[in-house]
């Protein structure tokens, strides 16, 4: 059994889930995302942090997947929600930028370097 992000359990046999099996969140869930992802301050932060902006068509292909998916139970768009919900699970932060130090330099505020 595993939880997902939205605190649901699935019952998972070698990571495929079958249609009665799994529960599609709420379309609103990925249309709060894509909004995120979309605005100004998010994609502010990621070009100050990546040098790029972010793709947030993921997260659109996504909403409209779980629309079409409430309608017709196409396993296509139910692999795909399941693949974005996975690849948003894991967050990644930019690398350690400044090195750590034990000890400050011995002339630190001598003003010499």
């Amino acid at each position: 059994m595993t939880s997902s992000i939205f605190g649901e359990q699935n019952i998972v046999e070698n990571d495929n889930v079958t249609t009665s099996e799994f529960k599609a969140p709420k379309c609103l869930e990925f249309f709060d995302k894509w909004r995120f992802c979309a605005s100004s301050r998010n994609q502010f932060h990621q070009y100050y942090i990546y040098g790029k902006f972010q793709d947030c068509s993921v997260f659109r292909k996504a909403m409209m997947s779980c629309i079409r998916y409430k309608t017709t139970k196409s396993p296509e768009d139910r692999n795909f929600m399941i693949e974005v919900l996975r690849m948003n699970e894991i967050k990644f932060t930019s690398s350690t930028v400044w090195e750590k130090r034990e000890n400050p330099r011995e002339y630190w505020n001598s003003g010499k370097e």
